[in-house]
């Protein structure tokens, strides 16, 4: 346009030449740095069709002066000034993420859009900026509600590329800005949220034996518990108590990073000293990774211990409620009720205070 065009310091310019009149077959571009016409630069321009002639400048870095015109200088248009604002843009932002170390996660660096962006705490963060402008430093303002505003210095890593780091430690809004090496600083100023993600507790469970119930003296139980996690699985602890009366646990330390763990360990129980009426308990506890442990415990499922004859006596008496139920059908089909003075047939009892199981011995 007539009053020229202010372009920022580094990008592309494209100027744009139409004709008016006769049509010519050719036309040049004459470049001049302002106030310095033996620098002057002349590039032919492309045509465009109908549309006109172009020519593309594809850095800007000072103020320039510009004139279309013809091989002979016969004709030319009006001259128009290209001007350059010095004031420091961000173009470009990359995040790295350093997960701590414990979590055994990679370290990833990303392009950086300055949208929200969340780590686990205790992550270092390391933001590079990249402008138009050759820099002398930057910083990251960190702002918190319930604390004073903390700033993390950027230092040079390229002319145009300043760089810092902070750790993650609370959830907080991040301003950027850039000083150039005449400093002047950037415009606009970007602002992202950091959100901190937490370490969750593992979860754990008791596979076998699952719920309450009775087993056989002469039953070999295989106790097994898995675990997970969403960093890493320590350990496992598997408690066994006789009578309401536990001792030390079975401690399975976990190697290496493992988000899922689990242990099976057999039980035999006529070699734990219990007798018929005795009561077992199993429950079973998972720590995780972190530096500061999360623990989390199974319920407590209760085994009573019966003899195998008992047992087995059961188990007839399972066997034997469904015949029974069959032969009782038969006898009463077409009957509209019960005679009176009779008793509906009931299933056999269960020995006392107890449940069946999961575990049990054969016959």
């Amino acid at each position: 346009g007539e009053a020229g065009v202010e372009v920022a310091y580094g990008s592309k310019l494209t100027v744009k030449a139409r004709w008016s009149g006769h049509e010519p077959r050719e036309l040049f571009l004459t470049l001049q740095p302002a106030g310095r016409t033996h620098d002057a630069v002349t590039l032919p321009m492309i045509r465009d069709g109908d549309h006109g002639f172009f020519q593309e400048i594809p850095e800007l870095h000072e103020d320039l002066v510009l004139v279309a015109h013809s091989r002979t200088r016969h004709f030319f248009s009006h001259q128009r000034v290209a001007r350059v604002l010095l004031t420091p843009k961000i173009e470009k932002g990359y995040l790295q993420v350093s997960p701590p170390a414990y979590t055994g996660l990679p370290t990833q660096e990303r392009p950086f859009t300055f949208s929200a962006a969340s780590a686990l705490t205790g992550s270092q963060l390391r933001f590079r900026l990249r402008s138009n402008r050759p820099l002398l430093h930057g910083a990251a303002e960190i702002l918190r509600a319930d604390l004073p505003p903390e700033s993390v210095a950027l230092a040079p890593v390229a002319s145009n590329e300043v760089a810092g780091s902070l750790t993650l430690v609370a959830s907080s809004r991040v301003q950027f800005r850039v000083t150039d090496v005449d400093r002047l600083v950037s415009e606009p100023t970007p602002e992202t949220l950091l959100t901190v993600t937490h370490d969750l507790p593992p979860s754990v469970r008791l596979i076998q034996p699952d719920q309450d119930g009775f087993v056989a003296l002469d039953y070999e139980l295989n106790l097994h518990v898995e675990a997970s996690d969403d960093y890493g699985v320590r350990a496992l602890r598997l408690h066994r108590g006789i009578n309401g009366t536990f001792g030390e646990p079975h401690v399975v330390t976990i190697e290496g990073i493992q988000r899922d763990a689990g242990s099976r360990q057999p039980v035999l129980l006529a070699g734990l000293g219990v007798k018929p009426g005795d009561q077992i308990s199993f429950f079973a506890e998972a720590i995780d990774t972190c530096p500061d442990p999360h623990l989390a415990r199974t319920p407590t499922v209760t085994l009573v211990v019966v003899s195998t004859e008992e047992y087995n006596d059961f188990l007839r008496e399972e066997r034997d409620v469904p015949r029974l139920l069959r032969v009782t059908g038969q006898a009463n089909a077409g009957r509209t009720g019960t005679p009176r003075g009779s008793r509906r047939p009931s299933g056999p009892s269960r020995p006392k205070g107890l449940r069946p199981g999961t575990s049990g011995a054969p016959t």
